[in-house]
């Protein structure tokens, strides 16, 4: 009986799981997504205004445009880990249920 308890507690775990995966690679991207609209917005502003940028303006949208992929490869790195965390877990979750079946299994004989 216990077994079956901690086999249904692990199918409950691995969905938590996906669940957080979900959750998190949608708010990474949400993220990512909010800050490319701002600094396209403000490329667009600077485009826009229709005159030479000065090198203050040149060197503010490079530095905008190094902060996006930046914050791009974050949200990535993020997603990786994330990812890796769930599916590691996943994994261990899986091992421990197999073992419990086989052990249920090999009780009945």
């Amino acid at each position: 009986m216990k077994r079956a308890e901690r086999i249904r507690q692990i199918t409950s775990e691995q969905e938590d799981l996906e669940s957080l995966r979900w959750r998190e690679n949608a708010r990474d991207e949400q993220f990512v997504e909010e800050f490319s609209t701002l600094a396209g917005r403000t490329r667009q502003l600077y485009e826009d205004a229709g005159v030479t940028l000065s090198q203050r303006k040149q060197e503010q949208l490079a530095v905008i445009e190094d902060v996006e992929r930046n914050v791009r490869e974050s949200a990535e790195q993020h997603s990786d880990e994330v990812n890796r965390y769930c599916l590691d877990t996943s994994m261990r979750l899986e091992e421990e249920a197999d073992e419990l079946k086989k052990k249920r299994r090999d009780s009945r004989w």
